[in-house]
């Protein structure tokens, strides 16, 4: 029997040049948000990456329907 599993990966803010462009940000603005994370900084795109090995694994075949939150905290505020 096959089963599929469902799982969401949510990011956060990231720290990638593209993130702050699409929102339109100054420097200034930029450098505000890190401080809004319990983690004191932005992601980076290798943490989100393992997040993304983590769910797709067989280390996270019980895991379903669920959202993994890699975002230093962020979404905690």
């Amino acid at each position: 029997m096959i089963f599929l599993r469902s799982s969401i990966l949510e990011p956060g803010p990231a720290l990638f040049i593209i993130c702050i462009n699409s929102y339109g940000l100054n420097l200034t603005e930029a450098n505000i948000i890190p401080t809004m994370s319990r983690e004191g900084r932005l992601n980076e795109p290798r943490e989100v990456a393992q997040g993304l090995l983590f769910l797709s694994s067989d280390a996270a075949n019980y895991v379903h329907g669920t959202v993994l939150h890699v975002g230093g905290g962020f979404e905690l505020l």
